[in-house]
């Protein structure tokens, strides 16, 4: 039986190796990137005027909004890049499949923004295999033609597999609107911390400061576990449509220049030096705790 008749279940990709690692990095890199934001918080210098500390917290928060919300798409990209040349018959190593990623992971994030513009369900539908396809080097206009095309030819499984993970997605937003103010007001991030900081500003300024960055920090919170979430649960529907799309292409003889030159993204780059930069700062830390 082809992958395109099998039925569909979640279960075998939620137990999968490769997608278990990819969602423990994220992981990771979510919590890295989180208290890097929240210590930075205690570095940036009181300044006299407090509009430009404002100014400051709000800035440093969305320097690292830029940084961090690349950097969760690449554990997901590089197993969704490793699962579709694997299933093609190309096997790649680990510094060439993380190089792709690089490549790769702002497109990536740019159809999810395409996807979220989309105002009709059948779009969505059609926009199924567009992450495979740009993961095998078709141009993004030549991977929507080519995900329509796919999805005409085999719908009915396709509607399958969004139907699988409604129960998987509506859950996974009550969490987010739920963890949302649990973060927003940790105890490393609150008025009372805000006014110990700022010991020497009347008590009315303070917490107007502290009112001025309030939605700022439910935004990028909100923003920030909505992008975890983004790619902890994409994969369940990336990785069967990465089987499907290879065996439509075994089955229709596709051509797919999977030889191609790629140019790394600074987004990327970005990224992945701020990961090591952050690491490196805790790591220090830790060494000297236990030094």
């Amino acid at each position: 039986m082809s992958d395109i008749k099998k039925p569909y279940s979640v279960r075998p990709y939620v137990f999968d190796k490769g997608y278990l690692l990819s969602v423990a990095v994220t992981l990771f890199i979510f919590f890295l990137g989180f208290k890097w934001t929240l210590l930075g918080i205690f570095w940036i210098p009181v300044v006299i005027n407090p509009f430009i500390y404002v100014f400051l917290l709000i800035a440093w928060i969305y320097y690292n909004y830029i940084w961090l919300r690349m950097a969760l798409y690449l554990p997901s990209t590089m197993l969704g890049i490793k699962r579709t040349y694997n299933a093609l018959g190309v096997k790649l190593s680990l510094p060439k499949c993380f190089y792709l990623t690089l490549c790769k992971a702002n497109k990536i994030r740019k159809e999810d923004i395409t996807l979220k513009r989309q105002d009709e369900y059948v779009k969505v539908l059609a926009s199924t295999f567009t992450k495979p396809a740009v993961m095998v080097n078709f141009k993004r206009g030549e991977a929507h033609q080519l995900s329509t095309a796919i999805f005409i030819h085999i719908r009915h499984k396709v509607m399958e597999l969004h139907r699988a993970l409604i129960p998987y997605m509506v859950p996974t937003f009550i969490v987010i609107l739920l963890l949302t103010p649990l973060f927003v007001f940790l105890p490393a991030y609150n008025y009372s911390f805000l006014a110990e900081k700022l010991n020497h500003t009347p008590p009315l300024m303070s917490f107007t400061m502290y009112i001025l960055i309030l939605p700022v920090k439910i935004v990028w919170v909100f923003k920030m576990l909505s992008l975890l979430a983004m790619n902890v649960v994409s994969p369940l529907l990336v990785m069967p449509a990465t089987d499907l799309f290879a065996a439509y292409a075994k089955e229709t003889n596709l051509k797919v220049q999977l030889k191609k030159r790629h140019t790394l993204s600074f987004d990327a780059l970005m990224a992945c030096v701020m990961i090591f930069t952050s690491l490196a700062f805790y790591i220090s830390i830790l060494a000297n705790i236990l030094l």
